[in-house]
């Protein structure tokens, strides 16, 4: 989560104006980052769990969803 967080929420708690006018962007920026995270993640899992248990691909894939993150 912190990894994610790429600095949008101290951008967020900085912004001197409304907080309407960020909030699609950090939205976006969110959902985005998220994705690019998850697909990392999804490519990464069956060679990172390989060498230890390869069967535990699907679970290293389920634990860094993003629904598993809420």
């Amino acid at each position: 989560m912190h990894v994610n967080d790429v600095g949008l929420v101290a951008a967020t708690v900085q912004w001197r104006g409304k907080l309407e006018e960020m909030s699609a962007t950090a939205s976006t920026m969110a959902l985005a980052f998220s994705a690019l995270l998850y697909a990392i993640f999804w490519f990464v899992a069956e060679p990172f769990a390989a060498s230890p248990a390869p069967e535990a691909a699907g679970v290293v894939r389920v634990l860094t969803s993003p629904s598993s993150m809420v």
